[in-house]
């Protein structure tokens, strides 16, 4: 038996935007501690005496803990109020950031990065969660796209601003300024969650006898929900490949650039991650399709790493920014892919449908740096922590590759518009609400 949602909101619609914003906030942080090994890799290898593979697990070890928690906490957050849950998540984080300045080997290293994914794994999730909670449903993709930029704000300032700090200061002493503003964190969605100005009274929405796998198991058998989350998998490995662990060492190499270009180039790609997401989804609407904005990024963004990877010429500075800000561009068609998950779903599954389709985005981390890693160090007969363009040119291979099966992908996925994909809701979930 299932029983009615209500939620009873008090005051201005303003404070429903002032809890979007303080939840973007911590989006915009757990992004910033994802990007932290692309920023200090070669500090991080040093520290921890590793090279490009055992750079890979530690990486991988956030990937694993955030794609692995993602059903888990989507059940969970479908069931338990949000403001009990999403206060603890950045304290979470800043455990995990402590343990990692007093790392010294990669074990150490890599359960702190673990950690660190614990607490990021409620970011997105709970941001989409409070949206549908908190905002009107023709507000819910504006919610979800402002909580997008504050994650690509928190790449940026990850990037070169910590890195010219580290300059000054010692890396680990930067980055323990990640603790204090993960405690102060915590504390503000705490408080604003439960302020008296913004009251959410939220029924049980579930009793003792609802069947939690009856819920997974209809979202999981659901075909478009399965090619909707490789799609967005293969869509997300820029970001992965390029924002979190390999970029700034690959554009240093490949374009003969010194480590600030590079750092700049990330924070382009990241930027047009930024500014892409609103305008391709404005366009999905404009054209009535998001199937044809998916196709024509996949196309694209095939071309472009094409050119970039097999281009037998040099980039000056701003080409170099140019074509990073189009990557950013083209993946940010991905956030297509939650979209019309979250119109195939239910209210009531909309943390799980989220979690599942973010659970598979994530879960390139886990699967891709290790083998990047091992393909950089394939080539050298002795560990290195030193790669040619060559050692790139075959490991980053993988973001043609994926770009092109994204691609094929989007051929089989149906082109559901917002009013179809509401009138198929019943009939695909059968559940009365």
């Amino acid at each position: 038996m299932v029983s009615h949602l209500t939620y009873t909101f008090v005051k201005k619609r303003f404070n429903s935007w002032l809890i979007m914003l303080t939840c973007g906030l911590f989006y915009c942080y757990q992004f910033a501690l994802r990007v932290l090994p692309n920023t200090f890799s070669q500090e991080f290898m040093d520290a921890f005496h590793v090279e490009a593979a055992g750079f890979g697990i530690i990486i991988a070890a956030y990937s694993a803990a955030y794609s692995g928690l993602q059903i888990p906490l989507g059940i969970t957050i479908d069931r338990i109020k949000i403001k009990y849950l999403l206060p603890f998540a950045p304290l979470i984080c800043a455990f995990g950031v402590l343990g990692m300045i007093y790392s010294d080997n990669i074990i150490q290293a890599t359960i702190s990065r673990f950690i660190m994914g614990i607490g990021s794994a409620f970011g997105f999730l709970g941001a989409i969660k409070v949206a549908t909670i908190i905002l009107p449903p023709n507000r819910v993709s504006i919610g979800i796209g402002m909580t997008i930029l504050f994650g690509t704000l928190g790449a940026v300032i990850a990037g070169k601003p910590l890195k010219e700090l580290s300059y000054i200061y010692n890396w680990r002493e930067v980055i323990l300024c990640m603790v204090y503003i993960g405690i102060i964190l915590s504390l503000t969605l705490f408080m604003t969650l439960s302020s008296i100005l913004i009251k959410i009274k939220q029924e049980e929405a579930f009793t003792v006898k609802d069947p939690i796998l009856k819920d997974l198991k209809l979202t999981l058998k659901n075909p478009q929900i399965i090619l909707l989350s490789i799609y967005g998998m293969l869509t997300y490995l820029p970001i992965t490949i390029l924002g979190v662990g390999w970029g700034i060492g690959f554009i240093t190499v490949y374009f003969k650039v010194d480590y600030n270009i590079a750092a700049n180039a990330i924070a382009y790609m990241f930027i047009g991650a930024g500014i892409g997401s609103p305008i391709i989804a404005i366009l999905s609407e404009v054209f009535k399709s998001r199937k044809a904005m998916m196709l024509v990024s996949s196309i694209m963004a095939f071309i472009l790493y094409a050119l970039i990877l097999y281009g037998n010429y040099e980039m000056s500075e701003y080409q170099t920014y140019f074509c990073l800000f189009l990557v950013g561009v083209f993946y940010s068609a991905k956030t297509l892919s939650f979209t019309i998950g979250c119109n195939l779903t239910s209210k009531k599954t909309s943390a799980l449908t989220t979690s599942i389709l973010n659970m598979t985005v994530m879960a390139s981390g886990f699967i891709f740096h290790p083998l990047i890693g091992f393909l950089l160090n394939k080539g050298h007969l002795e560990p290195t922590t030193l790669y040619t363009r060559y050692d790139y040119k075959i490991a980053l291979s993988i973001l043609p590759i994926s770009a092109f099966a994204a691609f094929i992908l989007v051929v089989f996925i149906k082109d559901y518009r917002l009013i179809e994909a509401n009138n198929l809701e019943n009939k695909l979930f059968s559940i009365d609400e």
